[in-house]
């Protein structure tokens, strides 16, 4: 997503999974700033995908732990949690009670803005989100 602002933040994030009716693992993705601007949809279209959700990021409360099922070769039930753990936001279509790794923290003056990953043949084996600094103490 070049170029996509230096004020523009994350709006929402568009998931979907791999299974229709057990897979949590994530297998596409697209993220929508702010500004209008989206980043291309990441998954691999000779394969179906199911379980539409978009994550509208709306809570007053930021972002500040993201964690996710870490399994041997993908990623799913990515949580988006408060700086108490809270749980704010989900990717889970079937309320899977896996324990996630650790969380990743977002510190206060960061912004989830982006993701990243490793794609295999039907879904991400590696995920992560990109964050910008919102301010430098200047």
């Amino acid at each position: 997503m070049e170029n996509c602002g230096a004020d523009a933040t994350i709006k929402s994030i568009y998931f979907e999974s791999f299974a229709p009716n057990n897979g949590n693992s994530v297998s596409k993705v697209q993220v929508n700033l702010s500004n209008g601007i989206s980043s291309p949809v990441y998954t691999n279209s000779n394969f179906e995908t199911y379980n539409p959700t978009t994550i509208v990021f709306d809570d007053p409360r930021p972002v500040r732990q993201v964690a996710a099922y870490d399994g041997p070769n993908y990623v799913h039930t990515i949580k988006f949690n408060d700086a108490s753990g809270d749980l704010i936001y989900t990717f889970n279509p079937f309320d899977y009670t896996y324990k996630t790794r650790a969380a990743d923290l977002i510190k206060e003056n960061e912004e989830i803005i982006g993701v990243y990953g490793v794609y295999t043949e039907y879904w991400f084996d590696a995920f992560g989100f990109m964050v910008k600094v919102t301010n430098q103490g200047n």
